[in-house]
This record gives structure tokens, sequence and C-alpha cells, in this order.
């Protein structure tokens, strides 16, 4: 992608001089809410090329959520106001209907007996003006910092009418971008929605000071506006290793008793092997080919890929609803540069340590946060269950009691060290030991099973720790008022299909556990059978917490399956987007078959594998050369890669993202230190032109 910094000369085109006009500050002044908002010119760059609608028809036509009408919006200190197509906001405008309806629904029981008239600034603004500011405007945020504008979620009604609602996280690109005229018509709608409006600002006045739980309903409703939300990551955790999904080691015990009391689905999948790519579909509701994250490597040197600024992330949406938030996550892919840090306010802390230091710190976390009065979100996310499975000794003893094979001296040589150190050994020597995956293709039968019990007791090992995290909610008196969803971004592979660790897209390796604990356990031991996937976690707890859904999303609200206990069985794509481009691949999973597309080198066309899952759970016959092969889930697998591929075109248009080189010497001495960045070039010829699909077999 082109940019274009600092100021553009007077004969560029309409758009670039607007935008560079903007930059100057010489239209309007505009202010900016609290988050993580994009700075500089590329705040405001954009692609004269019309958007195609090729979201709106993708996924069950997920653009009707924000822009079947052409349409622009755009803000002013929180203002909504038309018609410049300069600037693209993260502001989801909500129908009269919706104003209407959570109007209603709050003026049933309104927090104090009463009606709050908001504080009322003067008339609607001018354009080129600014409206004088009466006192105490603007308000001041915790510890008495003046905030730089209305606070993000926040409603008013103008002196002429307009309903007015301030937004926070502004990211470009959140708006349609083929209208290019005014919204009147919107307006109107909501001018005339302003009488009932007025009772939802009188609830958003008064949200933080009362327990949501109130407003909740009776216990079949599936509608939690104001709860909080805690987001739990295990990295690398098998659905197959949970007591409540089969697994008869006695592993977890406490996933087990949270998934007694919360909706537990059945085949939940990811779309990446990969920790960055999957995170990253997990936190946009995009597939990889869409968001274009992938993991970090020694074989790309020092560059990583970032996310573009206008693919909406779930933290942003809920900052912009009002959320308090904070992270503590284990770092190594998930890298606040990569744009995992987007929308965190507060915190975003990457901490590679043991699974206790991120439990204690996340009730830190949640005690901060719940001091500040406003429902908050928490994301957890831990490597503890990753390689090279160094549990204490309590589990290592009760779980793998036999070292067998070339790595037991490697793992008794990792006892006792901090976990960044046994982390770092992986990829490089330690303690006088090869690193420890030095060989692994060699590695066998006994390797496999020593390294699966070892698998086994980091499990348990966790499960114990996210107990701490469950009875620290419990304790604080907010457990129930907090949605739990407990995760995984990939599985593990034990030589099941002749290789370790996460690099292949078969069951062992996409099968992860999802458990999502409604407040007040409601629905506790709900079972969804039937496919569904990370994509649609993201539009599922916005529709909980009763807010707008991102434009950007693709994946499918999993609501409707919670009320029923089926899903709608739609097939699940996941992509290996590896380092290397010609290492690409991609799977499409139904009911009843797999269908892979991989690229297995620079040269020749890829190659096409199929599983008959009735027959062949364990995919382990290909039966793409029998009468048993069904061609339409090839095509359906193709089918859903081109429409991957023109969404992510269609968004580039705006803003295709970049590749970061790192330059500061503490994040590469740290990346080196656990193994990230190491010496080599990539191999010559590896580089895969055009699109993985150019590579399509012929035939089927």
């Amino acid at each position: 992608m082109v940019r274009s910094h600092g100021p553009q000369p007077a004969d560029a085109p309409g758009p670039a001089r607007r935008a560079a006009a903007l930059h100057q500050g010489r239209r309007t002044g505009r202010r900016h809410g609290h988050g993580d908002v994009a700075t500089g010119p590329d705040r405001h760059h954009r692609s004269d090329q019309p958007r195609t609608a090729v979201l709106q028809g993708w996924a069950h036509d997920r653009g009707t959520h924000h822009g079947r009408r052409r349409r622009r919006v755009r803000q002013h200190r929180g203002l909504l106001r038309h018609g410049s197509r300069a600037l693209r906001d993260a502001v989801v405008p909500c129908s009269t209907r919706q104003l209407v309806g959570r109007a209603a629904r709050h003026h049933e029981q309104p927090a104090d007996g009463g009606v709050h008239q908001p504080a009322q600034r003067p008339g609607p603004l001018r354009r080129g003006r600014r409206a004088p500011e009466p006192d105490g405007w603007p308000p001041t945020g915790p510890g008495g910092a003046p905030r730089s504008g209305p606070a993000p979620g926040s409603a008013r009604v103008t002196s002429s009418g307009d309903v007015v609602v301030a937004g926070g996280d502004r990211q470009p690109g959140a708006g349609r971008s083929a209208g290019h005229g005014p919204v009147h018509g919107w307006t109107r709608r909501l001018r005339r929605a302003a009488p009932l409006a007025l009772l939802l600002l009188a609830c958003l006045a008064c949200e933080g000071d009362h327990n949501p739980a109130s407003d909740w309903g009776d216990s079949q409703a599936l509608s939690f506006r104001g709860a909080h939300l805690l987001l739990v990551s295990v990295d690398t955790l098998r659905a197959d290793r949970l007591g409540c999904y089969g697994y008869e080691r006695g592993t977890t015990p406490v996933l087990d008793a949270l998934a007694a009391e919360a909706v537990l689905f059945e085949q939940a999948y990811s779309h990446s092997p990969k920790t960055a790519s999957a995170h990253m579909s997990l936190f946009t509701s995009l597939l990889p080919t869409v968001h274009k994250v992938r993991n970090f490597s020694a074989r790309l040197g020092l560059e990583l890929t970032a996310l573009p600024r206008n693919r909406l992330t779930l933290p942003q949406v809920l900052n912009q609803s009002g959320y308090e938030n904070a992270a503590v996550t284990g770092g190594g892919n998930l890298r606040s540069d990569m744009g995992f840090q987007r929308g965190f306010k507060r915190r975003f802390e990457s901490v590679m340590d043991d699974v206790s230091w991120h439990v204690s710190r996340t009730l830190e976390r949640w005690d901060e946060l719940i001091a500040l009065g406003a429902p908050s979100f928490v994301f957890m996310h831990t490597y503890q269950v990753h390689g090279p499975y160094v549990p204490p000794a309590e589990y290592m003893d009760r779980f793998a009691p036999e070292p067998k094979g070339v790595v037991a001296p490697r793992v008794a040589a990792l006892k006792g060290l901090p976990f960044r150190a046994q982390w770092g050994a992986m990829n490089k020597p330690q303690g006088g030991m090869p690193a420890f995956w030095e060989g692994v293709e060699d590695f066998g039968a006994d390797e496999a099973s020593y390294l699966s019990d070892l698998y086994d007791g980091e499990v348990a090992y966790t499960d114990a720790q996210l107990g701490r995290l469950l009875d620290g909610l419990r304790e604080r008196g907010i457990l129930d008022q907090t949605i739990v969803v407990v995760l995984s971004d990939h599985g593990e592979e034990f030589f099941e299909h002749g290789r370790f660790e996460h690099d292949q897209l078969f069951r062992e390796h996409l099968h992860v556990p999802l458990i999502v604990r409604l407040p007040g356990g409601r629905f506790g031991g709900t079972r969804v059978s039937g496919l569904a996937g990370l994509i649609d976690v993201m539009p599922t707890l916005l529709e909980l917490l009763d807010l707008p859904p991102s434009p950007t999303m693709t994946g499918e609200s999993l609501v409707p399956s919670i009320r029923s206990g089926r899903s709608a069985n739609r097939p699940v794509v996941a992509e290996r987007v590896m380092f290397l481009p010609a290492e690409y691949g991609a799977t499409l999973r139904s009911p009843q078959q797999t269908v892979t597309f991989l690229i297995d080198g620079p040269e020749g066309p890829g190659r096409l594998t199929a599983h008959d899952l009735s027959h062949d759970p364990g995919e382990l016959d290909d039966v793409s050369g029998s009468a048993a092969f069904a061609p339409p889930a090839a095509a359906a697998l193709r089918h859903e890669l081109e429409r991957a591929i023109a969404a992510r075109d269609d968004l580039d248009r705006i803003d295709s993202g970049e590749v970061i080189r790192l330059s500061d010497p503490a994040a590469v001495a740290e990346l080196k230190s656990l193994g990230y960045v190491g010496g080599g070039e990539l191999p010559e010829g590896t580089a895969l032109q055009g699109t993985p699909l150019e590579r399509w077999p012929q035939g089927p």
C-alpha cells in the first residue's frame, strides 16, 4: 500500500486534499475519543477505487448490519455528521427499531426511578465551526483527568432533535465507502426516534451505578447488556484432552465443573493451527486470508505482518461501547505490533511466564477495572500447555512417571528452570542439551507417548490454576455478572499423522474447546452439537451483550444454537498460513467429510486430499481418488477461498496493511531469547506469485 505523508499539493485530488486539510487541522478541529486510535496521515488514507459488495454477500449477507444502504458516517467531537469521504469511523449506527427496543427495555425499570436528562451542549455544530464549551464540559475522566470527548458509547439529543452517539476507538474503514452522499434518511429516522432515545440516554447515564443483572430478565433470556466479559485462551489445548469432551484421565476437574454450568460446543474448530493467525481470527471474525496476520518466525528475519487498520477487533468494538479492558498474555506471537493491542486502552501485557503468574495478574487487573464502575473485558492468554511440556513435579509424577525416548534427558534438564528459559530451549541448546525439538523428524512412538503424558500434566496444572481464577471472580462477587469464555487457538499433534506440534490441518490440530458460561449459569449443561468456528465467537459475544455487530465480521452468532442445542452445521474453513507462501494449505470441514488443498513446494500444482469422517474419524485414509470422494466438497472449499480472497481484496482497497521490520534492540533481543530470531535466509524459489488458488489442481 502506498502511503502519502505530509501536506498534499494544492492540485491533489479532492479526497487527498481533504484528508491533508483535516490532518493540518484546517477543518473543524476534530477530537478523538479514548482507545487505540490511528495517528498521522495513515488515519486518513483511502483508495479512490469504490468498494465492491463482496462482504455483503459473504457469510449469509453479513453486510446488512452496516450499510446495505449507501451511507457515510463522520464523527466530530463525538457528533455524527455527514458527507465526507476523507474519514471512516468505527461508529456502528443503530436502527430506529434498535433505539426504540433498547429504550423501551430500559424504561421498564429505570435505574433510580426517574429519567435523567444528560447535560446538553449548545445547538448543532455547523461545518467549519466549533460550538462554545459550556461549564463542566468536557467531563473529567478517571482521576480527574479531562476527557478528550464524550465517553465512548454515550448518547445525547441535540436541540434540533438529532440523536448523537459518541464513538471511542475510531478506525478507518468501518463505515461503508461505496456511498458518497449524505445520510439524511438515516438522520430523519433518528430524529423521529428522539423522544424514546431520551429514555436510552437516562439508562446510559446511570448504567455504571447499578447491578446490570437487574435488567437481564428471566432465566431464559440471552441478552446480558452491561455484563463483564472474561475471555481465556489456553494456547495449544486440544478439546479431546478435557474430561467434558470425553477424556478419561481426570485432567480437567475445574473445566468439567465449569462446563456443567455453561454452554459447551462439541465441534468447535479453529481456523488456523498457528497462534497469531488463529487468535486474530478470534478477535476479528475473519479468516486468515482476510486479516493477513501470520506467525513471527526466524525464517522471516525481523519482519512481521500487522493487521490492517480497517479490520475491526473485538476489543475495539467493546471499547467503543464503553467497556474498560485489559489483556494479560504470554507474548510471543501475540505481539502488540501485530495489532493485538488495538482496543485495549489501559493495559496490554505480554509476559512469557507460568500460568500462575497470568492468573494472579489477571485478578489484579480485575480489581483495577471494577473500581472504575463500568463493564469490563479482560483477555487472558497462556502458553502453559505449549511445548516443551515441563509441568511442575507433582503433575509430572502423576501423568508422566516413566520417561521414554531421546527427549527424556532434555525434559530432565529443563526441570526447575523458569518458564521463559524452558520456552527458549525449544529452538536452541539449553543446559548442555540440544534444542528440545532437534531431530524431531526421527522421533517415534516412545517420544510420542512420553510427550503426550507430559502434555496431560500441563493440562491438569493449567486447569488447577483456572480454578484459582474462577474462585477469584466468585470471591469478588462478579462471577454471576460475567460471561466467561474458555477456548484455545489450536491443538497439538503427537505423531497421529507422522509429526509433532501443530503444523497440519487435521482434527488434532484444529478441534478446540469452546465453553461459554453465561451470568448466573443460565443454560448450564447445554451441549451444542454440530460445527462452529472461532470466527463465530465475536458475533456471539456481541449479541449476548446486546451490542451492535461489527460491519467487517464474517462469522455468525451462535446464540440461536445456544437456545436449540444444535448448530447450523456450516462447514468450517481453516488455513495453514505458514512462513513461506509455497507452504499454504486450506481445509473445509463438513459433518461428513474434510477436503484439504495443499501447496507443498514452489513448483507444480497443489494437491487435494479428502477424508470420509463417517468411516474414518481419525482422518487416516485419503479417499480423494475413490468413489467415496465428493467433488462438491472440493468445489465448496474453492468457493469459500474465492470469497475470502475477494473480501480481502475489497478491504485492501482501503488499507492493505504493512509488513513491519523490527528495529528496537530490546524487542530483537527478546525474540532471540525465545528462539524466534535466528540465522539463515529463505530458500530460493519459495515465493508464491498471485493467489494460492492459481495452483488449484486440475480435475474434480
